[in-house]
């Protein structure tokens, strides 16, 4: 399906490197202090998902389906999907919560720690969509910089 729609519109994805999967949850959460967390582990606590609408859960940011869990939680807006995490047991896998940046704005608010995954899921590729006979703007060139820069920080970090 995703062929289809890229030919469609015209578009190109440009990977930028391969990662592992993480789960995401806040530094007090009862599985903080395991060095990897199994599928088995996270049954107990809900799992939140962010799609944009309900239409676009082909592409979602987590790695795995939520039908794969018990308690799963579906928002709609990332800014709750963060505060789900940050103030509850609640966990998120993918590559979306590492908060980088994030957390020199909301320090106060506790922080979200990345566990690797213990599961056999693919990998994640990370990258981004262009059109083709298109070139990036002198600011699309810097975002893409500053991001394969988090990037190589996050797949360092594990």
């Amino acid at each position: 399906p995703c062929e289809r729609i890229f030919a469609t519109y015209n578009l190109t994805f440009v990977p930028i490197a391969s990662m592992r999967n993480y789960v995401f949850f806040r530094s007090s959460h009862p599985l903080a202090g395991k060095k990897e967390v199994s599928l088995h582990d996270l049954a107990a606590y809900p799992f939140v998902t962010y799609d944009q609408s309900p239409e676009s859960s082909h592409y979602t940011e987590e790695s795995l389906f939520y039908e794969s869990l018990n308690q799963n939680v579906n928002v709609c807006d990332r800014s709750t999907k963060i505060a789900m995490i940050r103030g509850s047991d609640a966990f998120s896998i993918g590559p979306d919560l590492t908060n980088i940046n994030a957390d020199k704005f909301h320090s106060n608010l506790g922080e979200i720690m990345a566990k690797p995954l213990n599961a056999q899921l693919d990998k994640i590729i990370a990258g981004y969509l262009v059109q083709r006979e298109h070139h990036l703007s002198d600011y699309g060139k810097i975002y893409l910089k500053n991001l394969e820069k988090d990037i190589h920080t996050i797949i360092n970090f594990g």
